[in-house]
């Protein structure tokens, strides 16, 4: 499974908005949805680093495992927001996509992540676009049937701490979570209800991500070539009038 690391504190900077990659359909609603879901994302990556600070149960630096067998289903606000980073950091392979001729260098084609990449030492190539569920799994609880907060640790996670073992506690009740670390993690669908608020209609449906993306990619280069020949036409000089003879 790898040797363990400490969690790098990379990756809890907080990653430039995305400002640049909607710059190009700036004004759209398509534009405002992606960055509405960018807004959530910053929350995430701040609840998890008040999290990770408290509990020593860390992922193996390059494990990657909860990636090799689980496509995820997104929302078509997070196939947006992962197609928009895509045109604009590797706009060749999200072409590439759309256009149904990618190479996924993939251990599982037919249930994995079509943007896992087993030769990559972090495996995950779209880790600034990557989807709510992939910034949320390992590192959030959930609700029980009292509403209260529990956390199961994923089997790969590992323990700093020789007295907690991720793949010997199964599940940590609230009143666990407080009296071993003290906080309790951040709740994944306390986040997703978040991003259900600003879903347009007809778009709350999750699909998996290789039907999702593309339709996804063409949407965001739909709207890039209208602003560009919208901004053409508002550039033109018009046309003098002939004069009266």
């Amino acid at each position: 499974m790898g040797r363990f690391k400490a969690f790098p504190q990379h990756a809890f900077k907080r990653e430039p908005n995305m400002i640049k990659e909607t710059e190009s359909f700036k004004n759209t609603q398509i534009a405002s949805m992606i960055l509405s879901l960018d807004q959530v994302y910053k929350e995430i990556e701040e609840a998890e680093s008040k999290w990770m600070e408290k509990c020593p149960i860390h992922c193996v630096e390059g494990c990657g495992m909860c990636c090799v067998h689980f496509e995820p289903d997104i929302y078509e606000v997070e196939a947006l927001y992962l197609a928009a980073w895509l045109l604009y950091h590797q706009r060749e392979r999200a072409l590439q996509i759309m256009e149904g001729n990618f190479f996924e260098n993939v251990l599982d084609k037919e249930n994995g992540c079509l943007l896992f990449d087993v030769d990559n030492p972090h495996h995950c190539t779209v880790y600034g676009g990557r989807a709510l569920i992939c910034r949320l799994f390992g590192y959030s609880g959930d609700h029980g049937k009292d509403f209260s907060v529990r956390w199961r640790p994923c089997k790969y996670l590992v323990s700093i701490d020789k007295n907690l073992s991720a793949s010997k506690i199964k599940q940590y009740s609230q009143a666990d979570l407080l009296d071993v670390f003290g906080i309790l993690p951040p709740v994944m669908s306390d986040f997703t209800a978040r991003v259900l608020c600003f879903l347009t209609e007809g778009s709350a449906t999750p699909q998996p991500m290789r039907k999702a993306l593309p339709t996804a990619i063409s949407k965001i280069l739909m709207l890039q070539r209208y602003a560009e020949s919208s901004d053409v036409e508002s550039t033109d000089e018009p046309e003098p009038h002939p004069s009266a003879s």
